[in-house]
């Protein structure tokens, strides 16, 4: 289930990029925030390959500064995510 999830927050952070009008050569960072424990663990199992799949230098628990972002639920649990372009 939190392999899915991961999947889930790829297409998700790749859909923001492609809304910004990044290309592959734009380096990101990539912000959440969560009260769910699902989603903690998931970033914390998951974001190194989370990074390498949408090119972000960093995923931090922060959404100060984002340029675009979106909420993501799965099974009632609820993250938002943003990205900022480096």
């Amino acid at each position: 289930k939190r392999k899915g999830a991961a999947r889930e927050l790829v297409r998700n952070v790749n859909d923001l990029r492609k809304e910004a009008g990044l290309t592959i050569k734009d380096r990101v960072v990539v912000g959440f925030a969560t009260d769910s424990d699902f989603w903690k663990i998931v970033f914390a199992e998951h974001s190194n390959a989370v990074a390498a799949s949408t090119l972000a230098d960093a995923i931090n628990e922060d959404l100060n500064d984002m340029s675009g972002s979106r909420e993501i639920e799965i099974d009632s649990q609820k993250v938002v995510i943003g990205i900022k372009k480096l």
